[in-house]
């Protein structure tokens, strides 16, 4: 599936039998299906990916997706195409290699245990309204 307005979609050649386009669909709907995702690493995508277990393909298209996209690679749990190689045969291969080589989803699983045993934002909050009032007065 991929997820391209109308004006993006007009633009591609005629897509193979096996690729739907649609403008829109909830991503923890598509995660939660998918083998491996391929995104520009902004933080919505790459986070949700992570914590539904699959590997990425990370073309970063932002100053800010090129760190995670370098550090989701170094963990072993995806690939980082860099935008100026990326084409289609390079992110091809790529996601050839998440799909041949199991380590990559044991490393995206690997970090999806760690997100879940991390503590909610309401959790943190609590207890840092805990210590504060606890040295309000000292």
């Amino acid at each position: 599936v991929a997820t391209l307005p109308p004006a993006e979609r007009e633009r591609l050649e005629p897509l193979p039998p096996n690729v739907r386009a649609v403008e829109f669909a909830p991503l923890h709907a598509l995660a939660a299906t998918c083998s491996a995702v391929i995104n520009h690493g902004g933080w919505g995508t790459f986070l949700c990916s992570l914590s539904f277990g699959v590997p990425q393909v990370v073309v970063p298209t932002w100053f800010d997706n090129v760190l995670p996209a370098r550090r989701l690679e170094a963990a072993g749990a995806g690939l980082h195409v860099p935008p100026e190689q990326a084409d289609g045969h390079s992110v091809l291969r790529a996601v050839t290699r998440l799909l041949e080589d199991p380590s990559h989803t044991a490393g995206t699983r690997r970090i999806r245990t760690e997100m879940e045993s991390s503590p909610s934002p309401n959790r943190i909050a609590s207890r840092i309204r805990e210590i504060t009032e606890r040295h309000r007065h000292a």
